[in-house]
């Protein structure tokens, strides 16, 4: 968490031209993040760690594909969003994957201390894959902007 405000201190103090509009979205949908994988469920309901990575794999039925698969969605705004905020146009890429999994293991430690949700590293990993993806949808984006104002 002191990572996290050391972070969003770095963007600020460098004074980047945020539109009030983007952020007031990027923290809406970071504040829904947090209460639906954090405080939606029943505190003190588990208190498992899973360490175990692709894990999922092993599992019968189609409910732990779409675990993940909305694991994975769930981070793409991240990606998405995230470059346009930052003020480092050679590394919006590096910077929103790493929020990404910054976010997402602030969401798993969340969990843990609060025994409301089994602290996974597949979570972790889908959801730095959706931001992952997000920020690659954000850099095309922004390549194709940027050749039609050359053209």
């Amino acid at each position: 968490i002191l990572f996290l405000a050391k972070g969003i201190y770095g963007l600020f103090k460098a004074k980047p031209r945020i539109q009030a509009g983007v952020l007031v979205i990027f923290l809406s949908y970071l504040l829904a993040v947090l209460y639906i994988t954090t405080f939606m469920r029943e505190t003190g309901s588990n208190d498992r760690v899973q360490m175990e990575v692709l894990n999922w794999l092993k599992e019968e039925g189609v409910e732990s594909f779409d675990h993940i698969f909305l694991n994975v969605a769930m981070f793409v705004p991240v990606g998405v969003i995230f470059p346009f905020i930052t003020n480092r146009s050679n590394k919006k890429m590096l910077s929103s994957v790493s929020f990404g999994i910054l976010f997402s293991t602030a969401i798993e430690t969340g969990q843990l201390l609060l025994h409301s949700g089994t602290c996974d590293i597949d979570d972790i990993l889908s959801n730095s894959l959706g931001a992952l993806i997000g920020a690659s949808i954000a850099a095309v984006g922004i390549r194709m902007k940027r050749k039609l104002k050359k053209e």
